[in-house]
């Protein structure tokens, strides 16, 4: 009888240093992942997380937090069991998940702080699309997808406290002294200290005309001069320009 419980307990503990190996291991590899990815969130600008990761992935979601269960399955596509982790109950967390064919193969809840994912209009990444470009933010560094599709491409012109966020279709032109931005309906310039001599200003008070030299609207961030330029009836060009600039 003795000898029947010692073996059962040796078969007990097996199995028990078995369970803390295996969740000692996926410790160690999700805190591996997330040192990996905080250092390269340092270190860089831009940010390829299939550079950071050393796992098979297509796809990568970030929710923010207080995100519900609901939200995040129908998100993913698919139940999934853990959608509803405790890190994701506080302000300062944000929880990342990489998925391989409807199947979740990584996740983590990564704070705000070593870099901000939450501050993009979307959630869902490709592999491939899954670019970042570093900016301040309001808990330390905001990462803003760069899309990297050719039909869509994003130029992202930074400075201390905003950026622009500009489309391939518009003209950007930059010198020592101005960045402008412009399209047919609209421009916006970017400049310190006093604003060079506009060409060509008219005073026939023709809108149609003068809103090219005439700004409608000046911003002063960070000691930056940020003219917009539209007619004032064309409500598409003025939200179109004003879009592009965003402030942190």
């Amino acid at each position: 009888m003795k000898k029947h419980n010692k073996i059962v307990l040796i078969f007990i503990l097996v199995i028990a240093l078995g369970i803390i190996g295996i969740l000692g291991y996926s410790h160690y590899k999700n805190t591996h992942i997330y040192n990996s990815l905080a250092q390269l969130i340092a270190d860089n600008d831009k940010i390829e997380l299939k550079n950071v990761t050393d796992f098979e992935w297509d796809k990568f979601f970030v929710f923010a937090p207080y995100s519900q269960p609901d939200y995040i399955n129908e998100t993913l596509g698919f139940d999934w069991s853990r959608a509803n982790p405790i890190g994701l109950k506080y302000d300062e967390n944000q929880l990342l998940v990489f998925v391989k064919n409807k199947s979740v193969v990584k996740d983590l809840i990564f704070a705000r702080v070593d870099g901000d994912f939450i501050e993009n209009d979307k959630n869902e990444y490709t592999h491939d699309d899954a670019v970042f470009i570093k900016q301040k933010g309001q808990y330390g560094d905001s990462l803003i997808w760069q899309n990297n599709n050719e039909t869509g491409k994003v130029t992202l012109k930074q400075f201390n406290t905003f950026y622009l966020e500009i489309p391939a279709s518009e003209i950007v032109e930059e010198t020592p002294d101005m960045l402008t931005v412009k399209s047919e309906t609209y421009r916006i310039e970017i400049f310190t200290g006093e604003r060079p001599l506009l060409q060509g200003y008219s005073s026939s008070g023709l809108d149609e005309f003068e809103w090219r030299y005439v700004p409608k609207e000046k911003i002063t961030n960070d000691g930056k001069n940020i003219w917009f330029y539209y007619q004032q009836d064309d409500k598409v060009a003025m939200e179109k320009c004003k879009s592009l600039y965003k402030p942190y």
